[in-house]
């Protein structure tokens, strides 16, 4: 009975959580990280890998890892690729920024939309490049394809719709892809940018499926340059969590930052604002509120032993008033920054510097390295704003070095639908150094077998004891004494369903973990 009570009461708790679609991060080589807690835990699961972008779902309700995919292939919560998941061309490894966006179907909590790019020839567009890590070496544009995943398939695990899959939605277009909540609170609105234009192309999408595009001209033009340089394909679109402004980086050379007014119910950009020509424009996140707008870039009026300052993040305050005084109040948060932990010689990287907000109220951003001064630094560098609706250097950016298991970061983080993350205020999570038993996560989760232990702090060496309760509130185990974080346990003759598992530290601190033991 004091199972079964404590049972109900975690379940009473985890029932009052929002949405939690967000959760799981899954980007990189084969890195992963979770909020579940509300503090990230970071660690290595599966064989994804992506030099760019991903998209990562998760269930709404209770946070747990649904699909990911890095725009070649979907996996599955088990990590496995889904047996109808596999894109075209190539399954590997992709260069794009926002290679893929996964966006619920409206009027069926089971189905998905996944949006996926693919590289081709321009102008001409008589060849899909068949490549894996590098760009093509000519000029290209992208295309944008969809599929359809309905959970129901597969045991519950999940698969691709046979023939709803890589149905071609649009060609020449740019690597831009992101969606924004129509305000009817059911159906989305699907953005893209076409190549070599200053178009805007937006889908409705409703329980009926996707609408005909409409395209809009406004803003300036991401253009083909000469000798095959297609580095204004780049950079990342991203709307404000409340749905109401939409940011687009361009990449290449000193190009306008463009800031757009969004209409939430009409699906129209206005009020085109150039916030300014920067160079090298790529990540960009809106802050929780929706009161700043960051973007990271390269500011060559900065020079440092001979080489560009690289780790320029520039914070506009969309409040400040009138459309010059937001111009006029950009501000870098990092340069010249007293209280920025900057590494010496460079450090975080720079040029394609993906920016994108958490669950935890913080925006991440990861560095690239192909601009470090100091190779040792190596390419799992981040910097993270503490307080991003803070003004200037209050936002409190900070550097450092995550460890996963030797595996790089890349260039590239999840690509969300932004109003994930309306409102959040920053959360505060120990330091790296700070012992805390209460930020760690278990993995993977469903599981049919082996469960991990990973933690985030304290040094993964303290011994605790586990007891396993089942949804009916019995001790399905309790011998587990004396287990360490480099422990693991063998879930494989469990019955299907939700278990908790009770860990007891040494001090007597007591956490609780839900585990859901899939078929």
């Amino acid at each position: 009975m004091k199972w079964l009570l404590f049972l109900l009461l975690v379940l009473q708790q985890v029932a009052g959580f929002a949405q939690r679609e967000a959760t799981n991060w899954h980007f990189g080589n084969k890195l992963a990280m979770n909020f579940k807690s509300g503090c990230p835990v970071h660690f290595t699961v599966g064989d994804m890998v992506t030099f760019g972008g991903s998209a990562v779902m998760s269930d709404k309700d209770s946070g747990a890892l649904l699909f990911y995919t890095n725009g070649r292939t979907i996996r599955n919560s088990m990590h496995q690729p889904m047996p109808n998941g596999h894109y075209s061309p190539l399954d590997c490894a992709n260069g794009i920024g926002q290679p893929a966006l996964i966006v619920p179907m409206p009027g069926n909590e089971d189905l998905y939309y996944v949006f996926h790019q693919n590289f081709r020839t321009y102008p001409e567009g008589d060849k899909l490049y068949q490549i894996c890590t590098t760009v093509p070496a000519l000029a290209y544009s992208m295309d944008v394809l969809y599929s359809v995943v309905d959970m129901r398939l597969n045991n519950g695990l999940g698969d691709v719709v046979a023939m709803q899959k890589d149905m071609l939605l649009q060609t020449k277009a740019t690597e831009k892809l992101t969606a924004v909540p129509h305000s009817n609170g059911r159906d989305y609105w699907l953005v893209t940018h076409e190549w070599d234009s200053d178009a805007f192309v937006v889908h409705l999408i409703t329980p009926a499926g996707i609408s005909s595009p409409f395209v809009q001209r406004i803003g300036s033009v991401h253009r083909q340059k000469p000798n095959h340089d297609n580095s204004e394909i780049r950079g990342m679109m991203k709307a404000s969590p409340d749905g109401k402004k939409l940011a687009v980086a361009v990449n290449g050379g000193a190009r306008p930052f463009d800031l757009f007014d969004f209409d939430a119910a009409t699906g129209i950009l206005s009020n085109y604002v150039n916030l300014g020509n920067l160079h090298e424009q790529f990540g960009v996140s809106f802050s929780p509120d929706n009161s700043k707008l960051y973007v990271s870039n390269v500011d060559i009026s900065r020079m440092r032993d001979g080489e560009y300052y690289p780790d320029n993040i520039v914070q506009f305050d969309l409040l400040a008033g009138d459309t010059e005084a937001i111009i006029t109040s950009a501000q870098s948060v990092i340069m010249d920054n007293p209280l920025f932990n900057r590494p010496p010689q460079g450090g975080i990287g720079g040029g394609f510097n993906d920016m994108q907000l958490a669950p935890d109220g913080k925006i991440y951003m990861i560095g690239n390295n192909w601009m470090v001064l100091d190779p040792s630094l190596g390419n799992n560098n981040v910097v993270v704003l503490h307080a991003p609706n803070k003004k200037g250097f209050d936002s409190r950016p900070s550097y450092s070095t995550l460890t996963f298991s030797g595996q790089p970061i890349d260039a590239g983080l999840p690509n969300f639908i932004q109003s994930y993350f309306n409102g959040l205020e920053p959360v505060s999570c120990p330091a790296a150094d700070e012992c805390t038993f209460s930020v760690f996560d278990l993995y993977p989760n469903p599981a049919t077998g082996v469960v991990k232990f990973n933690l985030l702090a304290c040094g993964g060496k303290q011994n605790f004891s586990l007891h396993i309760v089942n949804a009916i509130g019995q001790v399905v185990r309790e011998d587990l004494k004396r287990l360490s974080f480099e422990d693991e346990v063998d879930l494989s003759g469990y019955a299907a369903g939700l278990y908790l598992f009770i860990f007891t530290f040494e001090n007597r601190q007591q956490v609780v973990k839900k585990v859901v033991k899939a078929k």
